[in-house]
């Protein structure tokens, strides 16, 4: 399955048709090329605001909530517990700063 199906192919077709003059691909080669094959189509999504999330106990599926919008996908047990180990990494790194900046503003208030 070609993603874009029809709208695609006649976007190539009236971009292509006069390939020859420019020595590239003429739309009934590309057709014959693309035949069979699947395009990956990949998209950076700006959410906002994480309002909740979700993790399926029976089929590992994760929801992010963003207000109305959601993502859904599934992850294997290894995703998960990379997923897991890079939250508690970040976690641990947050709790670090926030404990230096907490040890920091209390030196200073000694020495006042």
């Amino acid at each position: 399955m070609i993603v874009g199906g029809k709208k695609l192919w006649n976007f190539l077709k009236s971009r292509l048709d006069n390939a020859d003059k420019y020595s590239i691909m003429k739309a009934s080669q590309v057709k014959s090329f693309l035949k069979g094959k699947q395009m990956k189509v990949s998209q950076h999504i700006a959410a906002g605001q994480l309002t909740g999330c979700w993790l399926s106990s029976w089929n590992n599926e994760i929801t992010l909530n963003f207000g109305e919008d959601k993502v859904e996908f599934k992850a294997n047990e290894t995703e998960l517990r990379e997923l897991g180990k890079r939250v508690a990494d970040r976690l641990a790194e947050i709790e670090k700063e926030r404990a230096e900046e907490l040890a920091k503003a209390v030196e200073e208030s000694v020495d006042e």
